[in-house]
């Protein structure tokens, strides 16, 4: 982003602080450190809020690609891997199904 412009000899140039080479056209040093000690104060007290509050990358679960790998991941345990997701599913569809039916109910009060 370009702050500031000066016109020399007819000629538009444009100053961008964050791809200053240490010499400033307009924008004073000082001004530049400020800002960046300020962004960086910012950044850390934003990065402790967030690790208080627990708000850091969630512990992933290990990918099983391609899906015919999991019969050989589970292993004994696959027939009653079919049967857990057989009964999510069904119990998926039927929330997907209250909710609308909530919404429609809500909708027509």
């Amino acid at each position: 982003m370009f702050v500031g412009s000066k016109e020399a000899n007819g000629v538009l140039a444009l100053h961008a602080p964050g791809f200053s080479d240490g010499v400033s056209d307009g924008i004073s040093d000082w001004r530049l450190r400020i800002h960046r000690a300020r962004r960086r104060v910012i950044l850390i007290v934003l990065t402790a809020v967030r690790l208080r509050r627990g708000l850091g990358h969630p512990h992933r679960l290990n990918r099983v690609d391609p899906v015919f790998f999991i019969p050989l991941a589970l292993g004994d345990e696959y027939g009653r891997f079919i049967e857990e997701q057989t009964k999510h599913k069904a119990i998926c569809d039927d929330m997907q199904i209250a909710k609308v039916r909530l919404c429609v109910v809500a909708y027509t009060v």
